[in-house]
């Protein structure tokens, strides 16, 4: 694997000895949109929980590409400026339909199309 994955170990909360905390919502997901999801609540003052199975965090990415509309996502959650530091942009993107070269992407954004039609 090209990253390490980061092991937290596990906390014991408070509820599990009977303590009660209300919380407005609970967000049962630690991935991606369930930590968006948890942190553009709490930036509105809605607290809340996110409950995740696993003990452990990804430092790296699993994605290829982010689109505009995520990276316009992340600026409203304060995110853009951490993103694109460690961001690194692509100069070509390839599409093939089996072994046939569909659609290719070059920087400029002008798109060359080959093969198949749609």
């Amino acid at each position: 694997m090209y990253f390490e994955w980061k092991e937290f170990p596990f906390r014991h909360p408070p509820e599990l000895d009977g303590r009660r905390t209300r919380y407005d919502a609970a967000i049962v997901g630690g991935g991606p949109v369930g930590l968006a999801m948890a942190l553009s609540l709490a930036q509105r003052g809605v607290r809340c929980v996110v409950l995740e199975t696993q003990n452990q965090v990804s430092s790296g990415s699993r994605a290829i590409g982010v689109h505009r509309r995520t990276s316009q996502f992340f600026d409203r959650l304060g995110l853009g400026g951490p993103f694109g530091a460690t961001a690194r942009p692509r100069g070509r993107n390839v599409i093939y339909y089996g072994d046939q070269l569909v659609a290719e992407t070059i920087m400029s954004g002008r798109r060359k199309r080959s093969g198949r039609s749609s």
